[in-house]
């Protein structure tokens, strides 16, 4: 039995409209614990965890014959579904904490040439909500003119910049952290371009 196709069963259940039947997709042998490690490590590198471990879950209580086969008693599926739930627990907890902070800024930018990009904002736009789409930092893009009170803002927030000069100097990318209780810190990245490095920008 050949191993099911992981990069199929991503874009089957991660898709924000519903379920892409588009991807055709085989169920996993219940005892092929590396590929359903894999499986979840995907969605997570991915960001996509929030979405497909809901999906799966509902797969998993309801035709859990369609995820795993040789499950005869049905034990590995029920603790797949305990395992994955868990998952989506942590990750909605993290996404949370870190939509908290990131509707703190954006009251914050009001009014000035700064856009929340990426994170929050494709969860909300594109997903529906953080409780379907993991994202681990905010990151802002700015202009130029922009960043001493942008700076000045993340300081009063509690914000940490970090050393500018651990980037190349061809990086327009600066992190600013600050510590939070439910995991080491909060990362917040502000840009003037969403391409770093100058060759790259250049061919584009």
């Amino acid at each position: 039995m050949s191993r099911p196709d992981i990069g199929h069963w991503l874009a089957r259940l991660s898709d924000p409209r519903g379920i892409n039947v588009r991807w055709d997709v085989s169920p996993f042998d219940a005892k092929d614990e590396r590929a359903l490690d894999r499986l979840l490590f995907e969605a997570r590198r991915h960001s996509v965890s929030l979405v497909f471990f809901s999906r799966l879950i509902d797969l998993l209580r309801n035709q859990p014959e369609t995820v795993l086969v040789g499950d005869r008693h049905a034990e590995r599926s029920q603790a797949l579904q305990q395992e994955v739930t868990d998952m989506r627990l942590q990750d909605l907890a993290q996404v949370m904490a870190i939509g908290a902070v990131a509707r703190e800024i954006r009251t914050g930018i009001a009014g000035m040439p700064v856009a929340h990009v990426k994170g929050l904002d494709f969860a909300e736009v594109l997903f529906g909500g953080v409780q379907e789409r993991i994202f681990g930092d905010i990151d802002l893009l700015y202009e130029p003119g922009a960043e001493r009170d942008l700076r000045d803002l993340l300081a009063k927030m509690g914000f940490t910049e970090h050393r500018p000069d651990l980037h190349p100097a061809h990086y327009t990318e600066r992190q600013w952290t600050r510590p939070h209780p439910q995991m080491d810190y909060i990362l917040v990245e502000l840009h003037t371009d969403m391409v770093h490095v100058e060759r790259t920008r250049q061919g584009i």
